[in-house]
């Protein structure tokens, strides 16, 4: 039986957590994201955002359907949220994305109604289907169908939520802008100088070029971010 919290000192290095502060912390349930790329709503309810004191707090918020990830609502305090996943209290009006601090910290800032409905994600896979339909595969584990074979692996998509429509496609290669999601550099953005292989230069807005792993790499837009990040 899986245990329904967590020792804080055994969560992983991007929940920005007091270690010390107390023992434990809401276990979130297997999702869409990793286990170091998304926490329970509890989580961010309780210490981000301080909507409630309590689990019990929580839980009565959430029944009352007050509380929407991606545009649906959720009752499940264990739910997990993950990096680019859209938190929205229509009630009050507020509408919160997840994203990687420069510490490399899953945190959330306050974005507007508008971008509430829009999420990224990177395509990490693509199949051809029968009837030569094509299948893109995302880093938060969506399957959309697409109408074009123009997407390919490393790309990120803007995806209109509840639904799965592909709003835009955004291509990785040279001058994109991107945020590294591992490594020692993980939260840190800048533009891609060149691609090599399976390795990118990368340069950040301070002018510091690096190497580092292709794999890490989160397109956020062409030349700037097409999502608000900060």
């Amino acid at each position: 039986m899986v245990k329904q919290h967590l020792k804080n000192i055994a969560t992983p290095r991007t929940w920005e957590i007091g270690r010390k502060e107390t023992i434990f912390t809401t276990r979130p349930n297997p999702g869409s994201h990793s286990l170091d790329m998304g926490m329970s709503i509890n989580h961010f309810m309780k210490k981000d955002l301080k909507l409630s004191m309590t689990t019990k707090e929580t839980k009565s918020i959430l029944n009352a359907g007050k509380c929407l990830v991606n545009g649906k609502a959720i009752t499940d305090v264990h739910y997990m949220v993950g990096f680019m996943d859209v938190i929205s209290y229509p009630d009050l009006k507020k509408y919160y994305r997840v994203i990687l601090n420069k510490k490399g910290k899953l945190t959330l800032i306050e974005i507007d109604d508008k971008e509430s409905s829009l999420v990224l994600s990177k395509v990490i896979g693509k199949t051809k289907l029968k009837k030569g339909k094509i299948q893109i595969n995302t880093l938060d584990g969506r399957n959309i169908l697409v109408d074009k074979d123009s997407y390919k692996t490393s790309d990120s998509v803007v995806i209109k939520v509840p639904g799965q429509k592909v709003e835009k496609n955004i291509e990785f290669k040279e001058g994109s802008f991107v945020m590294l999601m591992g490594g020692k550099h993980i939260g840190v953005t800048g533009n891609i100088e060149s691609i090599k292989d399976n390795s990118i230069i990368f340069k950040t807005k301070d002018n510091v070029s690096f190497e580092t792993l292709k794999k890490y790499v989160f397109v956020l837009g062409n030349g700037k971010a097409e999502l608000k990040i900060e």
